[in-house]
């Protein structure tokens, strides 16, 4: 016979049962708040649209009305609570923070591109042209129109510009081959933040809605030579599979992003809306396919050309070494800066190896 179990040995069992429940409890909650903490720390470092010192002082803050209250506090969850009220409310006034077309631009981005869409072509206004001196700085900045027939669209080619400071940071961009001789027959999309006047780019402030989005238009040469004369940066060129009718079918969807940019204006992210994130979503909405735009090799697009080759998009046999050394342009492009048809030149060692 099993005895039965008197009321102090219920309440034992009871009180030990909360107990095994309540600590994974408040571990996850302090696992909760740790990871609030820092991002509300960087909400308030980075706070969008005011002076760095006054993102700094908050910042400091935080982190010493932090530690003073759980020095002087002895119910640190409730602390923990308080910390995570006051990060949620944090937040919540972040989300308010609305992008806008309408601020000081850089000289190179003050202007926006266009595009009108037929059946057959498409109209690109304000295609950037911008000429450097020999000190490497803008020169001069010219827009042109040009209407480019989706039956002369070739190929498109996927370029990587890697970072020289670390490997995992890298820009991604595509550009549209159309028939014909001169260079301007190669349009480059290139996704970015649009700079203010006197601002540059850092990844953490672009996690914390500093950055609007821009579609920046441009022949290829803007896009490749002229990052080359400013930077000691690695470019690859990798050409696309892809047949006719998804060749256009990119162009235009992109070319409708931008439209919409122009009217609605997105906030940057370095994370989740990026260069390599809109390029994927792009390739997901015309081919019925799907890619994680969050996954580590598109958030970190140094590594995208990894994922590109992967899922086959790469038009190569290959190994991925190999294809990388024939594919990889900035030695020969430094050495072609000053040709007119730069672009067709860059690609000339990929028919001769």
């Amino acid at each position: 016979m099993i005895p039965a179990s008197g009321p102090a040995e219920n309440q034992s069992w009871t009180t030990r049962s909360l107990c095994c429940v309540r600590g994974p409890l408040r571990y996850g909650l302090l696992c909760m708040t740790l990871l609030a903490w820092i991002w509300g720390f960087g909400l308030l470092y980075f706070m969008p649209f005011v002076p760095k010192f006054i993102g700094m002082t908050l910042a400091i803050g935080f982190l010493l009305g932090t530690v003073f209250s759980l020095v002087c506090f002895s119910d640190v969850y409730r602390t923990c609570l308080w910390i995570l009220l006051f990060i949620f409310c944090l937040t919540a006034g972040w989300l308010c923070v609305s992008p806008s077309n309408d601020r000081a631009w850089v000289e190179d981005q003050s202007v926006l591109s266009t595009a009108l869409i037929k059946n057959t072509s498409i109209n690109f206004s304000n295609i950037q042209r911008v000429l450097l001196n020999t000190a490497g700085e803008i020169s001069e900045v010219r827009y042109f129109d040009k209407t480019y027939q989706l039956k002369d669209l070739e190929r498109i080619w996927f370029g990587v510009e890697c970072f020289t400071q670390l490997e995992s940071l890298a820009h991604t961009f595509l550009t549209f081959e159309f028939t014909g001789e001169e260079d301007d027959r190669y349009l480059t999309f290139s996704i970015e933040i649009r700079r203010e006047i006197g601002e540059t780019f850092h990844p953490l402030p672009g996690i914390f809605h500093n950055y609007e989005l821009v579609y920046i238009l441009s022949e290829e040469r803007e896009m490749i030579a002229n990052r080359l004369m400013r930077t000691n940066d690695r470019f690859f060129l990798y050409p696309i599979r892809a047949d006719a009718e998804s060749r256009s079918a990119m162009l235009v969807d992109m070319a409708k992003r931008m439209n919409h940019l122009c009217s609605t204006p997105e906030f940057y992210n370095t994370i989740t809306n990026n260069c390599t994130n809109n390029i994927v979503r792009h390739l997901n909405h015309i081919s019925g396919r799907f890619v994680s735009p969050y996954r580590l090799g598109v958030m970190l697009p140094g590594y995208s050309d990894r994922v590109a080759y992967s899922l086959g998009l790469i038009d190569t046999d290959l190994s991925f070494g190999a294809m990388r050394e024939k594919y990889h342009i900035d030695l020969q492009g430094h050495g072609l800066l000053d040709v007119k048809n730069f672009s067709s030149g860059i690609r000339r060692q990929f028919r001769e190896q």
